[in-house]
């Protein structure tokens, strides 16, 4: 229970440096929305990079 209370108090930290304007605490549900789109930010650029590494590995071979 301990592990969910950090995680939900980072996504809270990361939604406030995204919308300092907001006054209100988000929901759950909104806080769910802005960890998955940055999980599958994270999973795009990883995937580039390792796509950018593998063609660059091809060209020199």
């Amino acid at each position: 229970m301990k592990s969910r209370n950090h995680s939900y108090s980072a996504l809270n930290l990361v939604a406030r440096v995204l919308f300092p304007r907001s006054h209100r605490t988000l929901r759950r549900r909104e806080l769910w929305f802005i960890a998955i789109s940055l999980g599958i930010g994270l999973l795009v650029c990883v995937g580039f990079c390792v796509l950018l590494l593998w063609l660059n590995k091809r060209g020199h071979a």
